[in-house]
């Protein structure tokens, strides 16, 4: 039909649910659980399993609908996408170094990453529906 925005709506509504519950555990938990499983001396991994959360649900959700545009034959706009969540990372990690501070670097990249996901799947979500590039 030139669409397929209806199963990349289905697919990303399954995959927020499936993951939505144990994304947030986490997010809850981590920061209690590994010091008490690990030792006290990875409580700052606890920490930055928190940071993460955010970005890598973000990617749980996202990242399958984005196979869509190989599917339409947009594998310039994946590119693209890459070339953000490399500049995300490289803005976390300079972030990071000019602060001395790597709690900082972490929260900027996960930031970051997960707002360049969210932008990937409205961009996904608008291709798949038949709509042309240069209107995006």
């Amino acid at each position: 039909t030139g669409s397929c925005a209806k199963v990349v709506r289905q697919t990303s509504k399954a995959l927020f649910i499936i993951g939505i519950i144990p994304f947030v555990l986490l997010f809850i938990f981590a920061p209690m659980v590994v010091p008490f499983v690990f030792g006290a001396e990875w409580e700052p991994a606890g920490q930055y399993i928190r940071i993460f959360t955010l970005m890598y649900f973000a990617r749980f959700v996202v990242d399958p609908i984005t196979d869509v545009l190989y599917v339409i034959d947009k594998q310039g706009v994946k590119i693209w996408f890459e070339i953000m969540k490399l500049a995300a990372l490289t803005l976390g990690f300079v972030i990071g170094l000019i602060s001395k501070d790597a709690y900082l670097g972490f929260l900027v990249w996960s930031l970051t990453t997960s707002v360049v996901y969210v932008i990937c799947f409205f961009v996904s979500y608008r291709l798949s529906k038949g709509a042309n590039l240069a209107r995006v």
